[in-house]
């Protein structure tokens, strides 16, 4: 396997042997006189081991020349930081920075044990539209060039949204043999990309500028000066690639869909493909299956899922099963799944099946000839209901396997806005729900900050057993009074906060953040850390 995957089990083995002194994480910084990058941030370092830590934020031009650069001695809990605000400080040109980087370096004396920092970077439109992802690829220390294949997106092919990719290269090396990939019904094409040679470069690429796409068609072909290249058809699942050789990055990339008519990126990450077989034991008892939750949702959000025909080079007999999360009764049952990148074809989910009591999922072997993929990326599409508002999110990640330890913290930043209602979705489905022996209640604390502020807010939650595989927390109805009196008092300053959950009883899958303002028809989001 490539030094960039030992596969999920000796991935996870390397991480917790690793000394870590530096993470890094890297986001795009599109035309800031229309779209702002935040960063967004707690000092986790600090309230969960002790360890004192310094930052570095770079701002690099698309050529990779440092623009500026500035040092962090003392981290707040609750971190924001504006690339525009920091332009506008030191005098430098918005046009000097689009489609470059801003990086940010986390140092410390001590091991910080993870490379990937927890850091959101939040794209913040004029027009008052958000979206954000957390941090995706980072730059590191040279080693022998390696092969890399990046997917996992959703792209939306229209008048309004235009599918991208942002490409970045390390200090050193190149980011090489470069192609996109277009994959839909069996079919699929290719185009080459320009290579990044320059330390640091960067680009976004859009991809009609390397396809047509005929929108009334529904069809995209190469763009070819000499003839026409073949058609094949295009839809909601269709599938892109960006594939090469990187040298000194860790390649997962920020991606998404930019929003032409309200001007700014509807944005996500890149998955790998899983070019080699990487698979746990077989396993057909649901208590040992993999499994992701997909809580109650609130009355103004739907939910849709897919799952990617990548998670094998060869063909899968995946039973992948859909169960009420309140009773564990079965609901639906895919099976016999081939999500190999080969004749794989997804699996899409509405939440229409179970909409007020939510649904749980899981993954088992179909035969006992057969191994279960270690990794089984899953693509969480919130929207809102009823109403013309921008693109869905694309939340990703993956389904929990049996092997996936009992984390105890769970955190997350966002925004503070009037007309922004910020929701968690929760839930404690796995596999160890289905054990009959298993009766835990479910008990944590939620600690609340906002920024600027010394004050700590606290608020104790308990669910039993059933209730605790499916709840909703409205952070702007339990702290209603901290943050109007907050937001009564500013005008058009962005205030972000905080929040950590500290685990008291019981076990929970990653919670989901969704933040909304139906005035607009804006919904944007991320799962925890």
């Amino acid at each position: 396997m490539s030094p960039l995957t030992r596969g999920l089990i000796k991935d996870s083995q390397l991480l917790e042997s690793n000394i870590v002194k530096r993470a890094a994480a890297l986001f795009t910084i599109f035309d800031l006189n229309y779209v702002d990058t935040y960063l967004l941030f707690q000092n986790y370092w600090n309230w969960k081991r002790g360890i004192e830590v310094i930052g570095i934020i770079s701002l690099r031009n698309k050529s990779g020349k440092l623009i500026t650069s500035q040092k962090i001695k003392k981290l707040s809990n609750t971190n924001s930081f504006s690339v525009k605000k920091i332009c506008e400080k030191e005098k430098i040109p918005f046009s000097y920075l689009e489609h470059g980087t801003v990086e940010i370096e986390i140092i410390s004396r001590d091991n910080l044990y993870f490379p990937f920092p927890a850091i959101i970077g939040l794209f913040k439109s004029n027009s008052g539209h958000f979206s954000s992802v957390h941090a995706a690829g980072r730059t590191t220390d040279r080693f022998n060039s390696q092969k890399f294949s990046e997917t996992n997106f959703y792209s939306k092919f229209s008048n309004q949204y235009k599918p991208f990719i942002h490409l970045f290269n390390g200090k050193e090396g190149k980011l090489d043999n470069l192609s996109i990939e277009i994959k839909s019904k069996g079919e699929a094409i290719s185009s080459p990309i320009k290579r990044l040679d320059k330390p640091f470069q960067s680009e976004v690429i859009f991809i009609d500028n390397y396809f047509n796409i005929d929108k009334s068609k529904e069809t995209i072909c190469l763009r070819s000066e000499s003839s026409k290249s073949r058609e094949i058809a295009i839809d909601d699942n269709t599938i892109i690639l960006v594939k090469g050789t990187c040298e000194s990055i860790f390649p997962r990339f920020i991606v998404g869909n930019y929003d032409l008519y309200n001007n700014y990126p509807c944005v996500t990450h890149t998955f790998r493909e899983i070019t080699n077989k990487d698979e746990i034991q077989y396993t057909h008892e649901e208590k040992n299956s993999s499994t992701i939750a997909l809580p109650v949702l609130h009355e103004d959000i739907d939910l849709k899922i897919i799952i990617y025909p990548t998670i094998s080079p060869e063909k899968t007999e995946v039973e992948v099963r859909a169960f009420d999360l309140n009773s564990l009764s079965l609901l639906k049952r895919y099976s016999q799944k081939d999500l190999s990148s080969k004749e794989g074809k997804p699996i899409v989910q509405s939440s229409n099946i179970n909409q007020n009591l939510g649904i749980g999922l899981i993954a088992q072997s179909y035969s006992e000839i057969k191994n279960l993929p270690a990794r089984i990326p899953v693509n969480l599409l919130y929207s809102l209901k009823n109403i013309k508002s921008s693109l869905h999110t694309d939340i990703a990640l993956q389904m929990r396997t049996k092997f996936a330890k009992r984390k105890i913290n769970f955190w997350y930043n966002n925004i503070l806005d009037k007309d922004y209602i910020n929701i968690i979705l929760g839930s404690s489905f796995m596999g160890r729900s289905f054990d009959s022996n298993n009766k835990q209640d479910l008990k944590f604390r939620l600690i609340f900050n906002i920024e600027k502020s010394n004050t700590f807010h606290e608020k104790n939650f308990h669910f039993d057993n059933s209730e605790s595989r499916s709840f909703l927390i409205n952070l702007n109805e339990i702290f209603k009074d901290e943050i109007y009196s907050i937001l009564n008092n500013i005008s058009n300053e962005l205030i972000t906060f905080s929040w950590r959950i500290e685990l008291l009883n019981g076990e929970m899958q990653d919670l989901y953040c969704l933040t909304f303002n139906k005035k607009i028809g804006c919904l944007f989001g991320d799962h925890s850390f």
